[in-house]
């Protein structure tokens, strides 16, 4: 999550960091504490609450599936299943741009380029 709540004297008020911004929460510390524990249960980033690489893949797939065509249907999945076996197990926000170009290099080097780049919008697509 981000940072403890703290109180900022020239605004009165206490503040705390989310995602290297400062959010202001209450004037009343009382209070504060409870809009910071609220925010600490939406933005929970424990390990238990990001996911793996192979289950939003999963998810996403199955969302993707109830709402595309079938010709899109069928020319993503080895796709993202290929994606899955290779990072399956990182945790989802492990992963960075260079895995999913190396993987794409390693998979589909001597493919057009065109191919590469949409092998990389679909990874993209699953994590936008």
């Amino acid at each position: 999550m981000g940072s403890k709540i703290f109180k900022r004297k020239d605004r009165k008020s206490y503040y705390c960091k989310l995602n290297g911004k400062f959010v202001k929460l209450h004037a009343n510390r009382e209070k504060a504490l409870g809009m910071w524990h609220r925010l600490c249960a939406e933005f929970d980033e424990s390990p238990a609450a990001v996911p793996t690489v192979r289950t939003l893949l999963k998810s996403y797939f199955d969302w993707f599936k109830v709402n595309r065509a079938e010709s899109t249907i069928v020319r993503r999945e080895p796709v993202l299943k290929k994606f899955s076996q290779h990072y399956g197990k990182l945790k989802a926000s492990a992963i960075r741009p260079h895995h999913v170009t190396t993987w794409v290099d390693e998979l589909w080097g001597k493919c057009s380029t065109t191919t590469r780049r949409d092998h990389m919008t679909m990874i993209q697509a699953a994590f936008s």
